[in-house]
């Protein structure tokens, strides 16, 4: 298999300093290169990374409609 760790690294990285940014795009970042990291798991037999990453996954993609909600209640209230 062809090492995927170090472009999975650096998307991971990359995918933090997006949504510091705030930009909404960090957080599908974030959300790929753990789906990613989750596959590299369960590929190389190592569960407990597969799963942290999974569960990593859904933790992102809850963040990333709270912080869409909150975007957009300050929208509305903000003007």
């Amino acid at each position: 298999m062809t090492d995927v760790t170090w472009p999975l690294a650096v998307l991971s990285l990359v995918a933090v300093v997006v949504t510091g940014r705030k930009s909404w795009f960090g957080w599908v970042l974030q959300a790929v290169a753990a789906s990613g990291w989750s596959v590299y798991g369960v590929v190389t037999d190592q569960p407990g990374l597969a799963a942290v990453n999974a569960f990593y996954v859904g933790l992102t993609m809850w963040n990333a409609v709270k912080w869409r909600r909150e975007e957009i209640t300050e929208e509305v209230v903000g003007g």
